[in-house]
Protein backbone atom coordinates (compact mmCIF):
# COMPACT_ATOMS: atom_id res chain seq x y z
CA UNK A 1 0.00 0.00 0.00
CA UNK A 2 1.37 3.46 -0.41
CA UNK A 3 2.16 6.12 1.84
CA UNK A 4 0.59 9.39 0.95
CA UNK A 5 2.18 12.73 3.15
CA UNK A 6 -0.49 15.12 4.28
CA UNK A 7 1.48 18.41 4.62
CA UNK A 8 -0.41 21.75 5.70
CA UNK A 9 0.50 25.26 4.57
CA UNK A 10 -1.14 27.61 6.99
CA UNK A 11 -0.42 31.50 6.40
CA UNK A 12 2.01 31.19 4.30
CA UNK A 13 3.98 28.47 6.79
CA UNK A 14 4.27 25.42 5.69
CA UNK A 15 4.23 22.40 7.98
CA UNK A 16 6.08 18.99 6.26
CA UNK A 17 4.14 15.60 7.72
CA UNK A 18 7.04 13.58 8.62
CA UNK A 19 5.05 10.63 8.34
CA UNK A 20 2.84 10.26 5.69
CA UNK A 21 -0.15 6.98 5.91
CA UNK A 22 -0.85 3.92 4.24
CA UNK A 23 -4.08 4.51 2.05
CA UNK A 24 -4.92 2.20 -0.99
CA UNK A 25 -4.75 4.79 -3.73
CA UNK A 26 -4.65 8.67 -4.43
CA UNK A 27 -8.77 8.90 -4.20
CA UNK A 28 -8.43 7.68 -0.53
CA UNK A 29 -5.72 10.34 0.01
CA UNK A 30 -8.13 12.87 -1.43
CA UNK A 31 -11.16 11.89 1.04
CA UNK A 32 -8.43 11.75 3.78
CA UNK A 33 -7.71 15.54 3.10
CA UNK A 34 -10.93 16.48 3.13
CA UNK A 35 -11.74 15.03 6.14
CA UNK A 36 -8.64 16.86 7.38
CA UNK A 37 -9.44 20.10 6.27
CA UNK A 38 -13.18 19.94 7.63
CA UNK A 39 -11.43 18.63 10.97
CA UNK A 40 -9.28 21.90 11.24
CA UNK A 41 -12.26 24.06 10.46
CA UNK A 42 -14.73 22.76 13.12
CA UNK A 43 -11.44 23.20 15.77
CA UNK A 44 -10.99 26.75 14.70
CA UNK A 45 -12.66 30.17 15.51
CA UNK A 46 -15.47 31.19 13.14
CA UNK A 47 -14.53 34.84 13.10
CA UNK A 48 -10.37 33.77 13.08
CA UNK A 49 -10.45 31.08 10.56
CA UNK A 50 -7.10 31.12 8.30
CA UNK A 51 -6.56 30.28 4.77
CA UNK A 52 -4.83 27.06 4.63
CA UNK A 53 -4.17 24.14 2.05
CA UNK A 54 -3.38 20.37 2.70
CA UNK A 55 -1.19 19.38 0.05
CA UNK A 56 -1.27 15.76 -0.49
CA UNK A 57 2.04 14.49 -1.93
CA UNK A 58 3.27 10.53 -2.74
CA UNK A 59 6.30 8.71 -1.59
CA UNK A 60 8.78 10.33 -3.92
CA UNK A 61 7.96 13.79 -2.57
CA UNK A 62 5.84 14.81 -6.25
CA UNK A 63 2.65 16.82 -5.12
CA UNK A 64 -0.41 15.00 -6.21
CA UNK A 65 -2.92 17.76 -5.63
CA UNK A 66 -4.02 20.28 -3.16
CA UNK A 67 -6.62 20.94 -0.69
CA UNK A 68 -7.83 24.23 -0.12
CA UNK A 69 -9.17 25.06 2.98
CA UNK A 70 -11.79 27.62 2.29
CA UNK A 71 -14.12 26.36 1.01
CA UNK A 72 -14.53 24.35 3.41
CA UNK A 73 -14.36 27.03 5.71
CA UNK A 74 -17.28 29.12 4.28
CA UNK A 75 -19.18 25.80 3.69
CA UNK A 76 -18.90 25.32 7.79
CA UNK A 77 -20.11 28.57 8.74
CA UNK A 78 -23.30 27.98 6.78
CA UNK A 79 -23.75 24.54 8.73
CA UNK A 80 -26.21 24.99 11.62
CA UNK A 81 -24.47 24.29 14.78
CA UNK A 82 -26.10 22.23 17.33
CA UNK A 83 -24.86 22.64 20.80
Amino acid sequence: MPRYYFDTRRDGVIEPDPEGRHLPDATAARAEAAVAAVEMITSADPAEVPDFQIAVRDGSGKILFEINGMPWAQASLRLPHLN
